[in-house]
C-alpha cells in the first residue's frame, strides 16, 4: 500500500471516528499530499429546554354495547337522544376533566363516568364511555 492510500485511510479514520490521526505519510510522497488539513468533526449538540412533545389523541370507532342503549349530549352536555345497543360512533377519544363542559362537571350522576367525544350522523357528542366498546 502507497502513501497515498495510507493518506485516504487516515483521512477516513478522522471523518468516522472523530480521532486525530497519527499515521504519518510515508517520505516518498509528494508536499501537496501531506498539506492535507482536515478540519475537527464537530458533533450538533441539541438546544436545552427546546423541546417539545406533542400528543396526538388516538381516534377509534366504538359500538353502544349497553343493553338498554345510551344517551348521547352535545358538546355542551345537554342530552341529544338516545341510541340503542350497536350503534356505531366514529372518531371517539376519551377526554379527560378538563375537556369536559360545564353540565357535566356540575353534575354528581354524570362525574361517576368517563366520557368521550366522537362523531354520530355527522354530528360531534360527547357519550358515557363505559357503555361502548371498541369496534
Amino acid at each position: 500500500m502507497g502513501s497515498k492510500s495510507l493518506g485516504l485511510i487516515c483521512l477516513a479514520g478522522v471523518v468516522l471516528l472523530g480521532a486525530a490521526c497519527s499515521q504519518q505519510p510515508a517520505k516518498e510522497s509528494s508536499a501537496e499530499e501531506s498539506a492535507i488539513v482536515v478540519p475537527p468533526v464537530v458533533e450538533p449538540q441539541a438546544e436545552v429546554g427546546k423541546e417539545e412533545s406533542v400528543t396526538i389523541p388516538v381516534l377509534e370507532d366504538r359500538v353502544v354495547s349497553e343493553d338498554k342503549g345510551l344517551f348521547v349530549r352535545d358538546l355542551d352536555g345537554r342530552r341529544i337522544k338516545a341510541i340503542s345497543k350497536g350503534t356505531q360512533i366514529n372518531g371517539s377519544r376519551m377526554l379527560k376533566n378538563g375537556e369536559l363542559p360545564e353540565r357535566i362537571l356540575n353534575s354528581e350522576a354524570l362525574m361517576k363516568y368517563s366520557w368521550g367525544v366522537g362523531t354520530l350522523e355527522d354530528q360531534s357528542i360527547l357519550f358515557a364511555w363505559e357503555f361502548t366498546s371498541p369496534k
